[in-house]
Formats: structure tokens, C-alpha cells, sequence
């Protein structure tokens, strides 16, 4: 005489093996679904770089303000950023970066404004990231010096010098003059 549970354990047999298909399946699925790839150290500084520009040039006039920068609404404001360094230092995914130093570039004016006669503002930048980025910069003035070394102690020499090469102001000057010189709304 078969009990209740025997009656169950034999409808059931058939459940263990698709339960393991089914297991199986989902641990090469999930194995399949690519991870962040890990970067270059030049390569994720210049991924790091593209978010921070783009956070500078979508901040409102008035963060642009508490910076000491004057945006107008109808200004358009592109900008440039060479990351030195980034925190955790050894990180090889943009998604682990919690902060970035560097230095910015941001050219800004109304469309078919020149870029030579851009509003230019330049210098060390600190970038805050979790799931927004917050940019801190230095402000200029008697205790520049102080405040850069305050702010980025490690990269202080890279940060005071600026850019290690032209070819970020002159990628910059190239976007400017193809957008805001040309009148493109594209720009902001």
C-alpha cells in the first residue's frame, strides 16, 4: 500500500531533471551577460573625462554661478575635461570611479559667437560620482595655490600646469566652432 507521499514522490520524478535544465540554463545565461569591461588606465580616464564635461555643461546658470562663471539661458557652454588621476586609484570601470581629478576647459557664448571670442573658463577640477556627478572647482584668486592643494594634493603639479597637451583645447575649439559659432542647437 502506497502512502500519500509516494504518490507525490512519483508524480514528482519528473520535476528534478527540468529543475536541473532549468538551473543549468540560467547560470549560462547570466554567465553570458557581459560585466562592465575593464579599461585602460588612459582609456577610463577618458571615460571619466566625457561624464564630467558633460555634467559642467548641463549644470544650470545658476550652479554655473556658484562657481563664478556667468551663463546667460541663451548661452550655449561646451566643454573639455583631462582627468590625472581618479579615486579608487587601481579601478579599471567607470562604474567603481567615486572621484575624479582633473582639469577643465568650457568655452561659452551665444550661437555664431566666435570661439575666440568665447567666454573661456579654465582650471583643477574635483568631481564627486555616485549617481550624479558634482564638480567642485577652484576659484581664482590670491590663495589659488592653497585651494588647489586643498583640493587635489597628489595631482597639485598636474593641475597647476593645466592640459599635458594641446590636443584637448583644440578638440574643444573644433566642436565649438561646428556647433555655437555655426548656430547649431546641438550644442547644449
Amino acid at each position: 500500500m502506497s502512502t500519500g507521499v509516494d504518490v507525490i514522490v512519483r508524480r514528482l520524478w519528473w520535476a528534478v531533471p527540468e529543475l536541473i535544465a532549468v538551473a543549468v540554463l540560467a547560470a549560462l545565461v547570466f554567465r553570458s551577460v557581459p560585466a562592465e569591461p575593464a579599461l585602460s588606465s588612459a582609456a577610463l580616464r577618458d571615460s571619466v573625462a566625457g561624464r564630467v564635461a558633460a555634467a559642467i555643461e548641463r549644470a544650470s546658470p545658476a550652479e554655473h554661478a556658484g562657481h563664478g562663471h556667468a551663463v546667460d539661458p541663451d548661452d550655449r557652454m561646451l566643454c573639455t575635461v583631462e582627468v590625472f588621476g581618479v579615486d579608487p586609484s587601481g579601478t579599471t570601470r567607470p562604474s567603481k570611479v567615486t572621484r575624479a581629478y582633473g582639469y577643465y576647459l568650457c568655452a561659452v557664448g551665444r550661437p555664431g559667437t566666435p570661439y575666440l571670442e568665447s567666454r573661456l573658463s579654465s582650471g583643477p577640477v574635483v568631481a564627486s560620482i555616485s549617481d550624479r556627478v558634482r564638480v567642485t572647482m577652484v576659484a581664482s584668486g590670491e590663495n589659488y595655490r592653497e585651494q588647489v592643494h586643498l583640493l587635489m594634493p597628489r595631482y597639485e603639479r598636474q593641475a597647476v600646469a593645466g592640459f599635458s597637451s594641446q590636443d584637448k583645447p583644440a578638440q574643444l575649439q573644433r566642436r565649438f566652432e561646428l556647433s555655437v559659432t555655426a548656430g547649431s542647437p546641438a550644442a547644449r
